[in-house]
């Protein structure tokens, strides 16, 4: 996703698809996950997909549908998660959130766009609670960019996280950034509230059938 702040700065991170609609004839509303820190000083400017619907959303090196037009729908600070909503003139597929946490030593890939760059995936494990704001640790390397995308369980193949930020120790005298882990939103914070919002948007959002 990119956006522009107050100050029209580019700012980066990363979306995934968690609904969408079909309003009329190939006219869709999709809502999105990400982190809330993305959007939240930021205006949504448009969603760039690298894959390729034509090709069963195969993974691309390159820009291949972009969506404008996007809105900030509900944003949770503490949580540090958020849903925004586009149009597309076509289906794009959308991932299952869990309902629970994840579980200890889980198989996870973490999905996302470093540093603006195209998709990348990249494997880890869930390898306990993190000391800050309730987040979990996993081993998956992540880096700005990355932020808001999806942490996937390899054996339910739902999303159990989101990515929030780099995992950093301070031991008292400075700050050391660890690069193959980070730290996730677990769904069971999110997900009743993302499937509520929704919802609830859906049912006054009359703006999006016309």
């Amino acid at each position: 996703i990119s956006l522009e702040d107050y100050t029209g700065r580019e700012i980066l991170g990363t979306v995934f698809p968690v609904y969408a609609e079909e309003v009329k004839g190939n006219l869709y509303i999709n809502y999105f996950v990400t982190a809330a820190h993305v959007v939240r000083d930021a205006t949504p400017k448009k969603i760039e997909f690298y894959s390729r619907p034509e090709n069963n959303w195969e993974i691309s090196r390159t820009v291949t549908l972009t969506l404008t037009k996007v809105k900030t729908v509900y944003i949770d600070a503490s949580a540090d998660f958020a849903v925004v909503k586009a149009r597309s003139s076509v289906y794009i597929p959308f991932i299952e959130i869990s309902k629970n946490p994840p579980k200890f030593m889980e198989e996870v890939v973490s999905v996302g766009c470093p540093f603006g760059e195209p998709l990348m995936i990249t494997e880890g494990k869930v390898i306990r609670q993190s000391l800050f704001k309730g987040l979990w640790l996993i081993t998956a390397p992540a880096v700005p960019g990355n932020s808001g995308g999806p942490v996937i369980s390899l054996r339910t193949g739902k999303v159990v996280g989101i990515t929030s930020r780099v995992y950093v120790i301070n031991n008292g005298l400075s700050s050391s950034y660890i690069g193959h882990m980070h730290e996730i939103v677990p769904s069971n914070i999110f997900r009743d509230t993302v499937v509520n919002t929704i919802s609830e948007d859906l049912s006054v959002s009359n703006n999006w059938r016309r």
